[in-house]
């Protein structure tokens, strides 16, 4: 087609500029995006343009609903049930009388689904300023806000003030890799991260300060700060039946501790939970559960 002015040359250069440069942000890869803040407000936009829907995940014969905003958000949901099916067969062990603290709840992904699936208290802790929103939101869109308790702390092995640090993938929503600075960060470069002051509890004073039941099952996401978790619970630990904790075997530099620490509180590693193989958790129970 025949162009009638230079107007329609300028209209259609600004059409072929815009989706040029569209185009080029898009296929960008995430990471190389997440190196500067523009990058991450850009791209948080266009995902949410995308995946700014409600998924619904089939649990035996009911629906888990989640609130999707990003790619990670959206892997996170689907998912559920197969990701890790060591935390599943795990969750399903909790009946009435127990009470699960989610320490690293993220979006709330098994808190989710302890709170539909079993008839357990939930504590759920999530620090991230980024997480929490769309932690409450999905609990409210399962209508399950009253099963479970949100507490906006991070936990460790004494009460303070310390700094949050988000990682590039912790600074998305669903994100992660997120840590609490303690000693043995010395060789960590924080530039990198996004930081942030936030309230650390021990877990021992969270639950007698705000008057929680105590956990008998526990489960650790926290990215590096697990002995410092368990730390935090002192001899609360003897009336704890069970504890999950997530590893990253790169991470899992306090490993031998923390096995020193639940062996002397009489738990056992697990490598098979009612019949499923542990993979990248960690499952003790205690010796007489």
């Amino acid at each position: 087609m025949r162009l009638k002015n230079k107007s329609q040359v300028l209209m259609s250069t600004l059409v072929l500029f815009a989706l040029s440069t569209f185009s080029i942000i898009w296929f960008l890869p995430v990471r190389v995006l997440s190196r500067f803040r523009i990058g991450l407000v850009i791209n948080e936009g266009i995902q949410r343009s995308i995946y700014n829907v409600i998924r619904k995940v089939k649990v035996g014969n009911d629906f888990i609903y989640f609130h999707v905003v990003n790619r990670i958000t959206q892997l996170r949901a689907l998912t559920l049930m197969t990701k890790e099916p060591d935390t599943i067969s795990w969750l399903r062990m909790l009946d009435c009388q127990d009470v699960l603290m989610d320490v690293g709840a993220n979006i709330g992904v098994y808190t989710l689904f302890a709170a539909k699936c079993t008839d357990a208290k939930i504590i759920a802790i999530e620090p991230s300023f980024r997480n929490l929103d769309l932690l409450q939101r999905n609990l409210s869109l399962n209508k399950l806000q009253s099963r479970v308790l949100v507490a906006p702390f991070a936990l460790g092995s004494a009460n303070h003030v310390g700094t949050f640090l988000l990682s590039q993938n912790g600074q998305q929503i669903g994100g992660a890799l997120n840590t609490i600075v303690t000693h043995r960060h010395t060789s960590l470069n924080t530039s990198e991260y996004l930081q942030s002051q936030t309230l650390v509890f021990t877990a021992s004073e969270l639950i007698s300060t705000f008057g929680l039941p105590t956990p008998t099952f526990v489960k650790i996401d926290v990215d590096g700060n697990e002995l410092d978790v368990l730390h935090g619970f002192g001899d609360l630990l003897r009336d704890v039946k069970s504890v999950l904790i997530e590893v990253d075997q790169l991470q899992m530099k306090d490993g031998s501790a923390i096995e020193a620490l639940l062996s002397s509180y009489g738990f056992m590693k697990q490598d098979l939970i009612n019949g499923i193989r542990t993979r990248e958790n960690q499952i003790w129970l205690r010796r007489n559960t």
